[in-house]
Parts: structure tokens; sequence; C-alpha cells
């Protein structure tokens, strides 16, 4: 399952999770990112901007964004909260 996501600024993100309940993990992965200032972004609103990955690749963005160390700073808190999820296998984004 693949969970797409808006962070401020300009970030966007793919969040690959293996679980045997969706409904749970979309609820659960909606509240960590709301505590941490992101977005869920509706099916393909950013998937877009990804290249979809071929059987055990991951995504990959089309284009990549720079932010600056401030706003790095400020959106760091969303990979660590979600990586702390059992469900969450990876996180792609296009920023660098």
């Amino acid at each position: 399952m693949a969970i797409s996501v808006y962070r401020i600024p300009i970030t966007t993100a793919i969040i690959e999770c293996i679980t045997d309940s969706k409904n749970r993990t979309i609820a659960e992965i909606k509240h960590i990112l709301a505590e941490a200032g992101a977005k869920f972004a509706e099916s393909g609103s950013v998937r877009w901007n990804f290249d979809h990955p071929a059987q055990g690749e991951s995504w990959t963005p089309k284009a990549t964004h720079s932010i600056s160390d401030t706003a790095r700073e400020k959106i760091a808190r969303v990979p660590r909260a979600l990586e702390a999820h059992d469900d969450v296998q990876k996180i792609t984004t296009n920023s660098t």
C-alpha cells in the first residue's frame, strides 16, 4: 500500500506500508501526519510526481525541490514519527 502526503513547504512524499488492516493503518498515519503538520493527500494527487516502481523497487521522484535547512528541520519530524510506525516500510520524498 502506498500513501500520498503533502508537507510544508513544497515537499510531497510516498509512504510505503505493509499492513493487515488498511483502514487501521490509514487512520493511524493520518493521525501522525496531522500531529506533525503534514496532510494526507488524495490518491493520485502526488503520485504523478513519482515514477511507479517496478516489482521490488522503490518510488523515485520525477522532479526534486531544494529546500532550506530551516524548512528541512521543520519537516524532519514527519519521517521520524512515521518510521516509528510498525507498518511503514519506506518513505520517499521529492525534496533534496
